[in-house]
């Protein structure tokens, strides 16, 4: 089996309990704090994936782990459970699909916002009615300032891209001379 589809059906998994649990939301912060830790102590994932490590030191380190974080039980046996199949190496990908899953779960769509200048609140909250209307869906807006466009929005919705910036035009443009 591919990794991916791995990946997918351990996050579809947990999401599916964390939603029975009520805790979608809150499993994704502790997720987030996992992969922080992660990030700050690198030495960690290879660790718990070291097939030369011993059980009981892979569990005494993902244990201290969750002590210090203050995840929750749920979250605890899945790491566990990650440890004990050999999947810890995964945990990057099973994060990403996660919050697919949870998304899904909650009808929610998140949407990446690129402007030329940082939009104000008022014309954020346009933007998300638009993007709801379209959708259908609840919409999460995630922004982020890209100068390079000179003008306008570049806006990602899955796979779809909206581009209205001036950059976006003048490409769009320069093609149609080109083909001329």
């Amino acid at each position: 089996m591919k990794l991916a589809a791995v990946e997918q059906r351990y996050a579809r998994a947990l999401a599916t309990l964390a939603a029975e649990q009520g805790q979608l939301e809150e499993v994704w912060r502790q997720l987030r704090n996992v992969a922080a830790a992660l990030a700050v102590e690198p030495r960690l994932g290879p660790l718990l994936e070291s097939p030369t490590l011993a059980k009981d030191k892979k569990t005494a380190l993902l244990a201290g782990l969750a002590d210090h974080l203050r995840l929750d039980k749920l979250l605890c046996k899945f790491l566990g459970l990650l440890q004990e199949r050999g999947r810890f190496g995964q945990f990057p990908g099973i994060l990403r699909h996660y919050r697919e899953q949870a998304d899904g779960l909650l009808q929610l769509v998140r949407v990446q916002v690129e402007s030329a200048v940082p939009l104000d609140p008022q014309q954020q909250a346009k933007l998300q009615a638009l993007v709801e209307q379209q959708t259908g869906r609840r919409v999460v807006l995630e922004f982020e300032t890209v100068p390079e466009l000179v003008g306008g929005l570049r806006v990602r919705v899955g796979s779809r891209i909206m581009d209205c910036s001036v950059v976006g035009r003048l490409e769009r443009l320069a093609a149609q001379v080109g083909r001329g």
